[in-house]
């Protein structure tokens, strides 16, 4: 099986997809435009583009400035662009990892409403079960009744799980009903049949 790349690969094609860019150009743009939820340093991103060079997902040339030091910039490529497009119709391996689900709605453009929509449809089947789940296991903990500290605290704990996973199936109805405006019935919440291997 091939190794899962890190999403810190997609960060990056995605900036690149927005025109070419210095390792440099890369980390402030994350930084202003991704802040709100994504992070990556120089010391993942100076990397991982010289990894797009050699898979051929980028390219680089160097531009000189008088009086300044030379700096390169990478360029995506048409493979890079695909790859780009694939990935962001992938659910993450934890579709309730909710960094890399944002960054995939955020490069979400590049494939259709509909295509995104399908995205958030799966994740939100994760959420939904893990809503049942977490209700589950506080209900049998609440049945104990012993009122003592273990589990007072325990149930704190699932409450925190239990008011995120219904503010992340807030956010997933209210994303696909601006996806809906864009493309129509299609980007509905009704849930379809996952492509295969997704």
């Amino acid at each position: 099986m091939a190794r899962r790349r890190s999403a810190t690969r997609y960060a990056i094609l995605g900036m690149l997809n927005e025109g070419p860019m210095s390792g440099y150009d890369v980390k402030k743009k994350i930084e202003n435009d991704l802040g709100h939820f994504w992070r990556e340093s120089y010391g993942k991103i100076y990397p991982e583009l010289k990894r797009l060079e050699e898979d051929g997902l980028a390219t680089v040339r160097t531009e000189n400035h008088d009086g300044r030091p030379s700096r390169k910039v990478y360029t995506i490529t048409v493979t890079g662009m695909v790859e780009l497009k694939k990935w962001v119709s992938i659910l993450p391996d934890d579709p309730l990892n909710t960094s890399e689900l944002l960054l995939k709605v955020y490069y979400g453009h590049q494939v259709s409403p509909a295509n995104t929509a399908s995205l958030i449809r799966r994740a939100l089947d994760h959420v939904n079960d893990g809503l049942d789940e977490v209700r589950e296991v506080r209900r049998k903990l609440r049945s104990s009744q012993s009122g003592d500290a273990e589990q007072v605290h325990r149930l704190a704990t699932l409450s925190f799980r239990e008011r995120y996973y219904e503010f992340l199936e807030a956010w997933c109805d209210e994303s696909l009903e601006s996806l809906e405006e864009l493309s129509g019935p299609q980007a509905s919440r009704k849930r379809e049949v996952a492509p295969e291997g997704q």
